[in-house]
């Protein structure tokens, strides 16, 4: 099913300049209106409603024989509102304000997958000159990432940016190294532990926060405590220059 929109543009102007609009009673055009709002909330279409008089009764809350009178004045034979397709009425307006936004969505997908590809071009040839140490440690963190938090891997089925994400978490553990100089055992045995920190009570484990390379370079002091309060043996930087993150 296609994506429903919460909101729709409202032009004051075309309103109040509509002859089909300004013809209708002040209570018919907020019924009618009310009626738009439902159609584009409730319906899957959202463009759309079922014709018949009670149940526009019960759209709108109002009795039966008032919901027939808007519909008489609605759908007059000259100027209907609505189009009436197998037994509902179908609004042009929302329809073509549908139809615009999809248009727009897709026209945004589309320049942000282009954005998102040369990004990954980019980074993927500075990570590939990386020694093979660093793409290693990337691998296990995917792994501990697949094993620990798989709903949140969205990207794991899309190529682009699953090498955009292993060359940016590969450019961010190469910095580790060598900026904030972790060996490469230790970064391996951080991972290691992240993957066996399992869910304790409210705490969901430290698999479910290391999801980037970035994560773990960031979050790594920290984990370095966790680590040595559980006997583990670590090596590593205990103040970082906020220039570091850069």
């Amino acid at each position: 099913m296609k994506e429903k929109f919460p909101a729709l543009m409202f032009y004051p102007k075309d309103w109040l300049s509509e002859p089909k609009i300004n013809s209708l009673s002040y209570e018919h055009q907020g019924m009618y209106m009310q009626l738009l709002c439902m159609m584009w909330v409730g319906s899957k279409d959202q463009c759309s409603c079922e014709s018949a008089p009670k149940r526009i009764a019960k759209l709108l809350g109002i009795p039966k024989a008032k919901a027939a009178k808007l519909i008489a004045e609605l759908q007059n034979r000259h100027e209907p509102m609505f189009e009436e397709v197998d037994d509902r009425y179908v609004s042009s307006r929302l329809q073509k304000e549908r139809d615009r936004l999809l248009a727009r969505q897709e026209s945004g997908n589309k320049s942000a997958r282009v954005r998102t590809e040369k990004s990954t071009v980019i980074a993927v040839d500075k990570a590939d000159a990386l020694s093979p140490e660093i793409h290693e440690c990337v691998e296990l963190l995917f792994e501990s990432v697949k094993e620990n938090t798989p709903r949140k891997l969205v990207y794991a089925d899309d190529s682009v940016k699953l090498a955009k994400w292993k060359a940016d978490s590969a450019l961010a553990i190469d910095k580790m190294h060598r900026i904030d100089n972790v060996s490469i055992s230790d970064i391996k045995a951080a991972i290691a532990w992240i993957r066996n920190d399992k869910p304790d009570g409210r705490w969901t484990g430290w698999g479910s926060v290391i999801l980037s390379g970035k994560k773990l370079r960031i979050k790594y002091p920290k984990l370095v405590i966790r680590m040595e309060s559980d006997g583990e043996k670590v090596h590593a930087k205990t103040t970082w220059a906020d220039s570091d993150f850069g």
